[in-house]
């Protein structure tokens, strides 16, 4: 396995127990060589997946994992402006509440944003919704799929 995408951390509130550098630790184990931890609707652990993915010669991807009433869309930083997208998008979403890590984003809004200036992310999405709002709409745009999420399979 070359790369492991969209793990949560401790900083997915509630949601994430493993600390960075744990999951970092475990990825190395595994054998991969490129990492993106997409905690629930932040940023806050980017500094210490950094850290902890240079110390163990990996490549981290900058990543958020967007939580919505409808379901989620990982959303991966290709270049600085993408991560500044990402910021901008997190901090309109955000500006008005204190909890924002417990909180979901609306979907609505999320999709607008998305198509409005999606250049520079990597989208996935194994929820339906997304696949066929976003479809056609960003350039970018994956099926996710797991052995616990077959949802976008037709």
């Amino acid at each position: 396995m070359d790369s492991r995408l969209g793990l949560g951390s401790a900083y997915s509130l509630l949601y994430g127990v493993r600390k960075p550098e744990e999951l970092l630790d475990k990825a190395v184990e595994y054998g991969c060589k490129t990492i993106a931890v997409a905690d629930r609707n932040n940023l806050y652990g980017l500094h210490a997946v950094q850290q902890a993915a240079e110390e163990r010669g990996l490549k981290p991807l900058c990543s958020v994992k967007f939580v919505t009433e409808k379901g989620s869309v990982f959303a991966i930083a290709g270049d600085k402006s993408a991560y500044m997208r990402l910021c901008e998008m997190l901090t309109l979403f955000f500006k008005d509440n204190r909890n924002s890590a417990l909180r979901t984003v609306s979907s609505a809004i999320l999709c607008s944003e998305l198509v409005r200036d999606s250049s520079g992310l990597v989208l996935a999405s194994s929820d339906p919704f997304f696949l066929d709002t976003l479809a056609g709409r960003c350039r970018r745009l994956y099926a996710a799929l797991t052995p616990r999420s077959l949802a976008a399979l037709p």
